[in-house]
């Protein structure tokens, strides 16, 4: 199964990165927040049909924990 990352930021709110990637090219968005230590955090389930969804999602989702 191959990742192909879209975005990768820094964590505006702690350490750590975002990354929003697609799996083989399926259309469908997903995200991860990791630490520091390049450990995940959360990694979503909801198949975004589009990857600025997905990033404005994680992004949501950090700063609410």
């Amino acid at each position: 199964m191959n990742q192909i990352v879209i975005y990768k930021i820094n964590r505006p709110y702690s350490k750590g990165f975002i990354e929003v990637y697609c799996i083989d090219g399926s259309g469908a968005y997903e995200y991860t927040i990791c630490d520091e230590y390049n450990c995940i955090l959360v990694e979503s389930t909801n198949s975004y049909g589009v990857p600025e969804i997905a990033l404005k999602e994680a992004l949501i989702h950090d700063s609410e924990n």
